[in-house]
């Protein structure tokens, strides 16, 4: 009888993290989708119109998105666009300036962008491809 449950528990057990692992490679192949498939420009408008979608809590997803990226780079955003003003003019604006034109990552914050806000990124990626085959 113990071993009958606990064969039932294996069994259950197995079931699920078979499911969690469809879920994920289906999420990988979705955001290798978003991030590889896509030229830097649709991605720059794609990125900015993702963050917006927050509405009000733009400020707030802004943050998370800075945050994610520093935490992945080992930087603080800040200091270095502060660093980089000091002696440059124009001087650039926000952090996302800094990202695409010193940094050059723009598609690496896309990525951290599309793993956060994945169906956003999905559903904009395919309403700009959905506009650009008209």
């Amino acid at each position: 009888m113990w071993r009958t449950k606990m064969h039932l528990v294996v069994r259950q057990q197995n079931e699920v993290i078979k499911s969690q692992r469809e879920e994920i490679e289906y999420k990988e192949t979705v955001i290798v989708g978003l991030v590889d498939d896509i030229d830097p420009a649709a991605k720059r408008q794609i990125l900015n119109r993702a963050v917006r979608r927050g509405g009000k809590k733009y400020q707030e997803r802004l943050r998370e998105l800075y945050k994610q990226f520093e935490m992945k780079y080992h930087i603080n955003l800040s200091a270095r666009l502060e660093h980089y003003n000091e002696n440059r003019k124009p001087k650039l604006k926000n952090k996302i300036e800094y990202i695409d034109k010193v940094m050059e990552k723009i598609p690496e914050f896309y990525e951290i962008v599309a793993k956060l806000y994945e169906s956003d990124v999905k559903e904009l990626a395919e309403k700009l491809y959905e506009l650009n085959a008209r």
